[in-house]
């Protein structure tokens, strides 16, 4: 890149945000433009700054930054998303795989990978540290095993007031309109929509229309 790589920092901890911007300050490619402690705020800085790459946190005062994340992702092109997070677990993960993610690295990563990251994201490529690897390849192994045993399970199979449901959710109508396109009750949709997740084993919106999309439930035209 000949510009350089403009870098948003989301970051509660500023003991946290200190150290990596000692980390990142000698780098003559990377401009951190601004460190921002709540994700809210990010929102309306990247509305009207022009951004490379937000590295940000997941665990924070009021949105957390896998919703900061997935909000991101279906708005904007750029910026692209690169979680720092001391979270190792699976769900946090894959969530935020689902979510848009484009890296994913755990707070005690080293400078080198840190700025390779930093740099194969700003350069449209995802880049996730072995850990981090590790877990997502179990995970979604994890996943298949699931939806290959729900499958065969009565439960799982969607309804067909379910199936109609999820059409609507995969053109992103919401759960008012939906009901308003169906003469039924926003409540009545709530509880299916409630339903269609654990069937489809699927934590928000992003991860309803995967699943169905993956699963040949609906057409994605």
């Amino acid at each position: 890149m000949n510009t350089k790589i403009r870098l948003l920092m989301v970051e509660d901890h500023q003991i946290v945000s200190d150290g990596l911007l000692k980390l990142i300050q000698d780098e003559e490619d990377i401009e951190v433009v601004n460190v921002i402690d709540n994700a809210q705020d990010a929102l309306e800085f990247i509305e009207n700054n022009q951004i490379d790459v937000v590295m940000s946190d997941i665990t924070m005062p009021g949105m957390s930054g896998l919703e900061f994340t997935q909000i991101v992702a279906e708005k904007y092109i750029t910026p692209k998303v690169l979680l720092l997070s001391m979270h190792e677990d699976e769900e946090y993960v894959l969530t935020a795989v689902d979510n848009g993610a484009m890296g994913y690295l755990t707070k005690d990563v080293k400078r080198s990978e840190l700025l390779k990251a930093i740099r194969k994201v700003a350069n449209g490529e995802k880049h996730f540290s072995p850990k981090v690897t590790e877990i997502m390849i179990t995970g979604y192994a994890n996943r298949a095993s699931r939806v290959r045993a729900d499958k065969d399970k009565p439960d799982s199979q969607l309804t067909e007031r379910e199936l109609e449901i999820l059409g609507y959710i995969v053109k992103g109508f919401s759960n008012k309109q939906i009901g308003y396109e169906l003469d039924i009750s926003k409540r009545t949709v709530d509880t299916h929509r409630t339903n269609i997740m654990k069937k489809l084993d699927a934590k928000n919106t992003a991860m309803i229309v995967k699943e169905a999309l993956d699963r040949g439930l609906v057409s994605d035209e």
